[in-house]
């Protein structure tokens, strides 16, 4: 059970990142910089579902990152979001369209493209991802790993990763 200090520092911490005082909770917590931030999206063939996790230093990040939609297929953006991605690609895929070309459809139309990083999986399990040029300027490294049925996007990562 928590005492009172303890629930105390918890919403004082918590309010004091939500008003935009500290960058995020770990680098408050840790006196650090962190800023990483990634996401695994994945696909079980057998039941026919889809995962999707996002780690990253902003709270409340899965309201715009994350889009799953039953029996049509699943997306994830990460570093500067953008639902359309997702809108749009699941009216692709529902149309019969390959997840490359329900991502790519958005991404030649993005100004901002540059900026984002997307990944998707289709009913059959086929993957599709893209990093933006532009992430290879912020700190760290950014980068996607794609293999059958599952996809890893990050940025801000050690440069050993």
């Amino acid at each position: 059970m928590l005492g009172k200090s303890e629930i105390l520092a918890f919403w004082f911490i918590l309010g004091y990142c939500g008003i935009g005082l500290s960058q995020n909770l770990p680098s408050l917590l840790l006196e650090k910089n962190i800023n990483a931030t990634f996401s695994i999206i994945a696909y079980d063939a057998e039941q026919g579902e889809w995962g999707i996790a996002v780690a990253t230093n902003n709270i409340y990040v899965g309201n715009s990152t994350v889009h799953i939609e039953p029996g049509v297929g699943a997306f994830s953006i990460i570093a500067e979001t953008e639902p359309q991605y997702a809108i749009d690609g699941f009216e692709h895929l529902s149309a019969g369209a390959s997840i490359e070309k329900a991502i790519s459809s958005t991404r030649d139309t993005d100004k901002n493209a540059h900026y984002r990083q997307v990944a998707g999986i289709d009913k059959l399990g086929n993957t599709f991802a893209f990093t933006g040029e532009a992430l290879k300027y912020w700190k760290g490294t950014a980068k996607h790993i794609m293999g059958e049925h599952y996809v890893v996007l990050g940025n801000q990562l050690h440069t050993a990763v």
